[in-house]
């Protein structure tokens, strides 16, 4: 049994999420990465205009793409709050 369990779909961020970058705590290299943040149960489209990556995601994207996500790379947080 998986930690955690698998999603057949990832949340999309909307076009007016905040975009922050941030590098990872526990490295020296510092190549960072950028964090999307929304309100819950808010979501953005496939379209190009309709997502915060500005990407049309109505057809597979080329493997390496830097802006995608996966599934073990989101979290559900409240703003200044713990987990939720």
């Amino acid at each position: 049994m998986a930690l955690i369990p698998r999603r057949d779909r990832l949340p999309i961020p909307p076009k007016n999420a905040k975009v922050y970058n941030q590098v990872c705590q526990y490295c020296t290299v510092g190549c960072g990465y950028k964090v999307y943040v929304w309100p819950v149960g808010e979501e953005g489209g496939v379209k190009p205009e309709q997502n915060a990556f500005g990407l049309d995601l109505s057809t597979p994207q080329p493997p390496g793409r830097p802006e995608l996500h996966g599934d073990h790379a989101r979290r559900y947080r409240g703003q200044g709050r713990a987990a939720v």
